[in-house]
C-alpha cells in the first residue's frame, strides 16, 4: 500500500515541541494525542502546512516563526487594570487566571502589578512578541474522508481571517 503525502485531501496527525525565544521547551504534544488537522481548511496556521506538504509519516520539520505568525505581537492595550476586589485576597503578580472575553472566548489573564486596591493583568498570549520554534513530526497521514471534509468546509465558512488558529484552539498554551 503506497504511502500518503501531507496534502489536500488528508488528515495529518502530528507531534510537536513547542520552543520560545529563549529555546526553551514550553509545550509538546503527548505521544499517543497527537495534533490532527484536515489538511488546507484554515484548521492550523498556513506556516505550519507550508512546512508540511509532501511530508510522510516518519518526517520531521523545524520552523520558526516570528510574532505574526506564531502568537502576534504584545498589545500594550491589553494590559488591563481591574479592582482587587475581582481577585482572591492571596492573588500575586504572576498568578493566571481563565476567563471570558465579550465574545465569550476564553482568555488568560496573567497578573502582573498589584497595588492599592488595583490588579493590572496582561490578556496577551504568554508567547506574544516572541520568536518561536515548532518540531513536528508527521505520526500519520491519511486520506479524509466526506464527511470530515463537509465539516471543515462548514467550519472554514464561518470563521473569519483574524480566527487563523497556529495550533487548535484546544490546544494553545494557557501558560506555563
Amino acid at each position: 500500500m503506497a504511502q500518503f503525502q501531507v496534502g489536500p485531501g488528508t488528515v495529518v496527525h502530528v507531534l510537536y515541541r513547542l520552543f520560545d525565544a529563549d529555546d526553551a521547551l514550553v509545550e509538546s504534544s503527548e505521544p499517543d494525542l497527537p495534533l490532527s488537522f484536515l489538511f488546507g481548511y484554515g484548521q492550523v496556521a498556513p506556516a505550519l502546512e507550508e512546512a508540511l506538504a509532501g511530508a510522510g509519516a516518519g518526517d520531521v520539520r523545524t520552523l520558526t516563526l516570528p510574532p505574526e505568525q506564531a502568537f502576534g505581537v504584545r498589545d500594550v492595550q491589553a494590559i488591563l487594570e481591574l479592582d482587587a476586589d475581582e481577585f482572591p485576597p492571596e492573588t500575586s503578580v504572576g498568578d493566571e487566571f481563565d476567563a471570558e472575553d465579550e465574545s465569550g472566548d476564553s482568555v488568560c489573564l496573567r497578573v502582573v502589578d498589584k497595588a492599592e486596591g488595583r490588579v493590572w493583568v496582561d490578556t496577551n498570549h504568554p508567547l506574544a512578541g516572541q520568536h518561536i520554534k515548532l518540531e513536528l513530526t508527521v505520526d500519520a497521514v491519511r486520506a479524509a474522508r466526506q464527511v470530515e471534509i463537509a465539516e471543515a468546509e462548514e467550519a472554514l465558512s464561518q470563521r473569519t481571517e483574524a480566527e487563523s488558529p497556529l495550533l487548535s484552539v484546544d490546544r494553545l498554551l494557557r501558560g506555563g
